[in-house]
């Protein structure tokens, strides 16, 4: 043998202290890449070897101090016991070789930590993570014994490390304080979150409805006065009977003198019903309520906080210029949530027919429509009408007619049926090859 060659034990101890660097690099992305839900889950079932790993999920601080103290110090030794035991024996074959002259021992220093770098990288660090990402609950369970032992005997070092660190960061004024999660991110969360089979369809859904309550205003999810029956102060009781049966879907009426304008309180169908039964009719006076009133701007979501306080089964919306609105109640809110409530008295308010058109009530709101036609990047976030009459009123800048067509980024869209000046129904018209692919379906 060469006295130039590199010695064995060197390559053999090189190569331990990368498995070793390996061996904390699993252990660190097994803990962080467990789920704490899960593990709490298996625990509290009985499996009694994930009590050691659940305490180092719920304080990991210690445990990842000691492992990136161990990591770091295994790359550093690694590559200066490279450097101190094969730098000269590759020099000198370099030498004898005369390829770099008096560049040899550099050369050999370069490839020698270059090529230690790599196979720490490689075999200590991305190798062992992608291990761990494989199954990470069971990894962990069964290093945690180790892990705990090695918190605690770097428990000192890691001591003065973290008092260091501390004491730098509050000189440049800097919180290390972990920022919350955003909302953007809790979503990408979900997302990823479904996409695994962790998070399900109907749950991410839920989620993210909760997110449109707090970002929209009531007037988004009201109903509009114009899809309102109601009574005047003044009806009777044959009146009042006559409506509450011509209106099986609506669970109240807003009391009104007059005109909706002049609102004074509303009146559930129940009580209606009950007072005529028990032969106590005394005029709606009576027996009505006064409902809160909040301005439209107000957060669907704040709104929902009323309705969770017992303090009204329907509000009241007023506009800018303090008139009637509409109304809200739980259930618009809770559609918004977990999807559209169907009734027997409901009807279709967006009808595909077989030419590949679309009949759709005026009232629809305009957001779901989007989502029907799959415009909602044309149509855009921030838009002040709420409902497709609203949108076509926009378009037209003037009270439609029956008959009347009007066209928008392909789309066209035709009046069929007015009710006075509201818009009841019409007739969209997607592009051609939008229409085609939807009578298929």
């Amino acid at each position: 043998m060469n006295t130039d060659d590199p010695p064995l034990s060197g390559i053999l101890i090189i190569l331990g202290l990368i498995i070793l660097g390996g061996f904390f690099s699993l252990a660190e992305a097994a803990v962080l890449s467990s789920r704490k839900s899960r593990i709490r889950s298996k625990f509290e079932g009985g499996e009694k070897q994930y009590r050691k790993i659940l305490a180092l999920i719920e304080r990991p601080g210690p445990f990842l101090s000691a492992i990136q103290v161990c990591i770091t110090l295994l790359g550093i030794v690694s590559g200066a016991l490279g450097a101190i035991m094969l730098a000269e024996p590759l020099a000198g074959y370099f030498a004898r070789r005369g390829l770099f002259g008096s560049y040899d021992l550099t050369a050999a220093c370069v490839i020698i930590i270059a090529g230690i770098t790599l196979l720490y990288t490689v075999f200590g660090e991305m190798v062992p993570k992608k291990i761990a990402l494989a199954n990470p609950e069971k990894i962990a369970s069964r290093l945690a014994p180790i892990l705990s032992a090695l918190a605690v005997f770097f428990k000192p070092l890691v001591f003065i490390l973290t008092g260091i660190s501390g004491l730098i960061l509050r000189l440049f004024r800097i919180n290390d304080t972990p920022s919350a999660m955003t909302e953007d991110e809790l979503r990408t969360a979900l997302i990823e979150g479904e996409k695994s089979g962790i998070v399900e369809s109907e749950e991410r859904t839920m989620v993210e409805g909760v997110f449109y309550l707090g970002d929209r205003p009531v007037s988004a999810f009201m109903t509009h006065r114009s899809e309102i029956e109601w009574l005047n102060i003044n009806a009777g009781a044959d009146e009042a009977k006559e409506l509450a049966r011509e209106s099986a879907d609506q669970r109240y009426f807003p009391v009104a003198t007059e005109s909706l304008d002049n609102v004074v309180g509303v009146v559930l169908v129940e009580d209606i019903l009950l007072a005529l039964l028990d032969n106590r009719w005394n005029g709606l006076k009576a027996i009505m309520k006064s409902p809160p009133f909040i301005p439209e701007t107000m957060s669907a979501l704040k709104a929902f906080e009323s309705f969770k306080k017992g303090d009204a089964d329907i509000l009241f919306i007023m506009d800018e210029y303090g008139g009637f609105a509409g109304t809200l109640s739980v259930r618009d809110l809770v559609e918004e949530i977990v999807g559209e409530l169907s009734t027997d008295n409901d009807e279709e308010e967006i009808l595909l027919q077989d030419d590949g058109t679309y009949l759709v009530d005026g009232v629809v709101n305009i957001d779901d429509l989007a989502e029907t036609l799959c415009i909602e990047d044309m149509l855009g976030e921030h838009h002040e009408y709420h409902t497709l009459a609203g949108f076509i009123l926009e378009l037209a800048e003037k009270i439609p007619k029956t008959g009347e067509v009007y066209e928008w980024n392909g789309f066209r869209f035709k009046i069929v049926d007015m009710d006075g000046n509201r818009i009841d129904k019409v007739i969209v018209y997607p592009p051609a090859e939008q229409a085609g692919s939807a009578a298929a379906q």
